[in-house]
């Protein structure tokens, strides 16, 4: 694999380089932050320039409001600009995960050397369903580290309604080929039925077979 490229995900982006492969707040999460710092350079203007005219409340309040705004911003920035939730680096053999601290996305929290990793798995809801026997309409696939000890830490994740959950799945399978190539670790998938083949008829075959175990069930503790 030659370049970079982006893969889109749940709120978030993944940039694969020759080298790494980082998980990053999308551009939308840039929208909060810069409000908020326009914000604060408004009141802190309002500030300087009514300092003599307005009542000691209402700069109280501003100086307050600039106080709390300004820090928020200034870390929203940071962590859409810098900060980063996971970042695999082959240079270095190891994989970690960002402690987010007040939102900075910085300093490593979970660290996991190459030869520590057993293997990817990619997790799926699609076939699940809800209390009343229908499918759900958001599907959710989540790729996991499993560790040589089990232990399994979340990487990355796509929700898609389930009329796009081919092009969602797409886009899954590549963030954890182009994974498990750089760590040189195997990919394991649960696999699901395309949404192209997931027909009324089957979902109503499952319905009725799922209505016949109840209805057992009640017959067997009539008999009692």
């Amino acid at each position: 694999m030659g370049g970079r490229c982006q893969i889109s995900l749940h709120r978030s982006v993944a940039i694969i380089t020759d080298q790494s492969i980082a998980i990053k707040q999308g551009k939308s999460g840039l929208i909060f932050p810069v409000v908020e710092l326009c914000m604060f350079v408004m009141s802190v203007m309002c500030l300087v320039v009514f300092i003599d005219t307005w009542s000691l409340s209402i700069l109280a309040c501003l100086l307050i409001f600039s106080s709390i705004v300004g820090p928020l911003s200034l870390i929203g920035l940071i962590n859409n600009v810098a900060g980063t939730s996971f970042l695999l680096e082959k240079s270095k053999n190891s994989a970690r995960w960002q402690q987010g601290f007040l939102g900075l996305g910085i300093g490593t929290y979970e660290l996991v050397p190459f030869d520590r990793i057993s293997h990817f798995f990619i997790r799926s809801d699609f076939n699940d369903l809800l209390a009343g026997g229908s499918k759900q309409d958001l599907v959710e696939f989540e790729i996991l580290m499993v560790k040589d000890n089990e232990k399994r830490l979340s990487v990355a994740r796509i929700i898609e309604p389930r009329e796009f959950v081919d092009t969602a799945s797409d886009r899954i399978n590549k963030l954890a080929e182009l994974l498990g190539e750089m760590a040189s670790v195997e990919v394991k998938a649960k696999k699901h039925i395309s949404y192209k083949d997931d027909s009324y008829d089957s979902i109503e075959a499952k319905r009725r077979k799922r209505y016949r175990q109840i209805q057992s069930k009640r017959t067997n503790i009539s008999d009692l």
